[in-house]
């Protein structure tokens, strides 16, 4: 369920889509990334106090209130049940949301053993925000501050549904601004979290090596054939 995506372009590039002005760091540092895997550090867009950053976040939701790092990674959230998953719904309740930077997501189709990776992408939008969720964790033995978060789901289009039973919320451009704002209530944010257009989008095959995380290079996102 979108455990893998990519953000092949650089960091500059995802600040100028997104209006911010681009700091050094890991966030920067973070792009790009052909093979986007769990635990990695990745950027978010998130806005304080009305203006838009790029934040280093770590790909796997820690709630605030957790003794320890659970070894189940939560990557992908619901969308339809994050209000009341007890997960998630400080951060959810706290309008804690963010954009991920994408270029395009992975899906497999086929059975164990002979998985056939597929790269999903934006017609006409080479980048583009998922709809995220964050939280801050303090790490009660050594005090680190681990900032953490999951993308947000919903029921698939026509598109990616003959894959996959899932897909990630991408947001439109149009409500990215409702997203990140702290004004925007639970329930409006709720409703941005729809099926994107299956005829927006198109998928295609990639090569089979990049299902290993360690393997990232632009290769992992090159078409090997249609879907």
């Amino acid at each position: 369920m979108c455990n893998r995506f990519n953000i092949s372009v650089s960091a500059q590039e995802v600040a100028d889509f997104f209006g911010i002005q681009l700091t050094l760091g890991d966030a920067a540092n973070s792009m790009p990334n052909y093979n986007v895997a769990p635990t990695q550090t990745i950027a978010t867009v998130v806005e304080h106090n009305g203006e838009r950053v790029l934040d280093a976040m770590r790909r796997g939701f820690i709630p605030s209130w957790a003794k320890m790092q659970s070894k189940i990674l939560a990557t992908n959230a619901i969308s339809e049940e994050i209000a009341g998953k007890p997960l998630y719904r400080g951060a959810w309740k706290a309008r804690q949301r963010c954009l991920v930077p994408a270029t395009g997501f992975f899906e497999w189709r086929g059975a164990v053993g002979d998985k056939q990776p597929i790269n999903f992408r934006v017609k006409d939008q080479e980048i583009f925000g998922l709809a995220g969720i964050y939280d801050r964790w303090i790490d009660p033995t050594t005090d680190q501050v681990i900032w953490s978060c999951a993308i947000l789901t919903t029921a698939p289009n026509d598109l990616v549904s003959h894959i996959h039973n899932r897909m990630p919320v991408i947001v439109h451009r149009d409500d990215e601004a409702d997203w990140l704002s702290s004004s925007t209530t639970a329930d409006q944010a709720l409703s941005i979290c729809r099926q994107y257009a299956a005829d927006a989008m198109y998928g295609f095959l990639v090569d089979r090596r990049m299902g290993n995380s360690k393997w990232n290079t632009d290769e992992c996102i090159v078409s090997v054939g249609e879907l």
